[in-house]
C-alpha cells in the first residue's frame, strides 16, 4: 500500500481572525502555521509599541493528512474561515518548501520585520508630522523603540531626525 504523507494548504480568514482560527484549529489537533512579523506603531502619547502582525494578513496553514474529505469540512465550518484555496473541486496544496523556509527563516533567529526601516540607505517619505512629505535616507536602522535616524537635504543644508518608523515610507 502506497503510503501518503500530509500537505500543507493555505486557509483565507476573515479579516484580522487569523490568530482566533490558528487557536480553533490548534485545539482540533491540526498542526497550523501563522507566520508573523515584527511591527512597529505608535501610541496616542507618541510612544512606540512592538506588535506581532501575520505575515500574511488573512492567510495561514494548515497540514492535512491525505484523506482529507471530513477534515475539509470541519476546516470550512470553523468560525473565522472563510475558505481553503484551491479549485472548485479541491484544495491545492503548497509545498513543503515554501512553508519550511518560513519556518525556518522566523526561526533562524532573523526577525522578520514588517518594514524597510532596518536597513541604512533606504530612501523614504515622512507620511506626517513636522516634516511631511520631506524625503530622507535611512542613516541609522531601527531602534528598540521603533526609532530612525534620517538624513535630510534641504537646499544646501542637511537635517538629521530621529523619527518613528510607522511615521515613514517608502519614496
Amino acid at each position: 500500500m502506497k503510503e501518503t504523507k500530509e500537505e500543507w494548504f493555505v486557509i483565507q480568514t476573515k479579516p484580522k481572525k487569523e490568530t482566533t482560527v490558528k487557536k480553533l484549529l490548534s485545539g482540533l489537533s491540526y498542526d497550523v502555521f501563522l507566520p508573523e512579523i515584527k511591527s512597529f506603531t505608535s501610541t496616542l502619547h507618541h510612544k512606540s509599541q512592538f506588535l506581532l502582525k501575520p505575515l500574511f494578513p488573512s492567510y495561514l496553514f494548515v497540514k492535512l493528512p491525505p484523506s482529507q474529505n471530513h477534515h475539509l469540512k470541519t476546516i470550512n465550518y470553523t468560525r473565522g474561515v472563510r475558505k481553503i484555496l484551491g479549485s472548485d473541486e479541491k484544495p491545492i496544496p503548497v509545498s513543503h518548501e515554501i512553508v519550511n523556509f518560513i519556518r525556518n527563516r522566523i526561526t533562524s533567529g532573523e526577525p522578520l520585520e514588517s518594514h524597510y526601516c532596518n536597513r541604512e540607505g533606504v530612501l523614504v517619505r515622512v507620511k506626517k508630522g513636522l516634516l511631511k512629505d520631506l524625503i530622507g535616507i535611512i542613516e541609522k536602522p531601527i531602534n528598540e523603540q521603533g526609532r530612525v535616524k534620517v538624513l535630510f537635504k534641504i537646499l544646501q543644508n542637511q537635517l538629521r531626525a530621529t523619527l518613528f518608523c510607522g511615521n515613514l515610507e517608502l519614496a
